[in-house]
């Protein structure tokens, strides 16, 4: 079963829908991730919600939101070979609200920026000098804006400037525009915060069960998988796919005859999405009001490593 929750503000708000609470208003999101420091809006809309809610658009602006959602593991799901997978999808801050009355339909539509819930920025003054390894500077300096640390991860390997500069930092996005200007460095974002685009993501196993559809080229070295929602995946994580995910269909349409498709059971054709790919954008889908998988899943777009 699906299954979401929206906490805006420090839980001033909760909305959800799950086996324990069915009656929760229908959701519809949008929320794209890409493997630099940029993103577009996401957008939240909630259907069939209370009146009441409508008086609350201008309260809700510049409030924090977090958007949790996936599949409930249930018996029917492990049927088909998935196990479920619920998690914080995305989080930021609300720029805009808009409801609307329409006889006897209602709805609210959330706007917001996805980013890393980070604190309020404080105006740092960092200072590099030539030859010295600026992880700990940029480190200091995004704790300074932000109060946390933990967000950011610059590697493990030495960055050693080749120049002495001093520049203010004033946010996130100065960081990533000094990083990429004077170290040639790109940051990646993720939900939980920012990492330089050399640190090795995690693995993740996939399964066939992990599948809504078959995998599809984009182009030679560069496929998109379409899975059911899950919560996991961050931006620089690799994805391998089980040997069993075949070529789609598309592929096979001009094949008509039984004795024809003996003739191309090879593995040039029919393996052509094995094997590991590294993730440089996400895409979160969900619409409660479809009952088609693909209105409610994850849509990958790897790289062949």
């Amino acid at each position: 079963m699906r299954k979401y929750q929206i906490i805006i503000g420090n839980k001033e708000l909760v909305l959800d829908y799950s086996s324990d609470n069915p009656s929760g208003p229908q959701i519809q999101f949008n929320i794209q991730q890409f493997s630099v420091s940029q993103t577009v809006n996401a957008e939240i809309t909630l259907y069939n919600i209370a009146p009441y809610y409508f008086s609350m658009n201008q309260y809700l602006i510049g409030k924090q939101i977090q958007l949790f959602a996936g599949v409930e593991d249930t018996p029917i799901t492990r049927m088909v070979g998935y196990s479920g997978q619920y998690g914080l999808i995305a989080a930021g801050f609300i720029s805009a609200v808009i409801p609307e009355w329409n006889g006897n339909d209602t709805s609210l539509s959330i706007i917001f920026m996805p980013q890393p819930v980070i604190a309020s920025a404080v105006p740092y003054l960092l200072k590099v000098n030539k030859g010295q390894d600026i992880r700990s500077l940029f480190i200091d300096a995004y704790k300074a804006i932000t109060g946390n640390a933990e967000n950011i991860d610059l590697g493990t390997t030495p960055i050693l400037s080749t120049t002495s500069y001093q520049q203010k930092i004033d946010n996130v996005s100065d960081i990533a525009l000094t990083l990429q200007q004077q170290h040639g460095i790109t940051l990646n974002q993720t939900k939980a915060g920012f990492q330089v685009n050399t640190v090795v993501g995690k693995n993740i196993n996939l399964v066939p069960g992990d599948f809504v559809t078959q995998p599809s080229a984009l182009n030679i070295s560069q496929v998109a998988l379409t899975l059911q929602l899950r919560a996991d995946v961050q931006i620089g994580d690799y994805v391998k796919l089980p040997s069993n995910v075949y070529v789609g269909i598309t592929v096979l349409d001009s094949i008509r005859v039984q004795s024809q498709l003996n003739a191309f059971q090879n593995k040039n054709v029919f393996l052509l999405f094995s094997g590991l790919y590294l993730i440089s954008k996400i895409w979160q889908l969900g619409d409660s009001h479809n009952p088609n998988p693909e209105a409610w899943a994850t849509i990958l777009h790897g790289v062949r490593a």
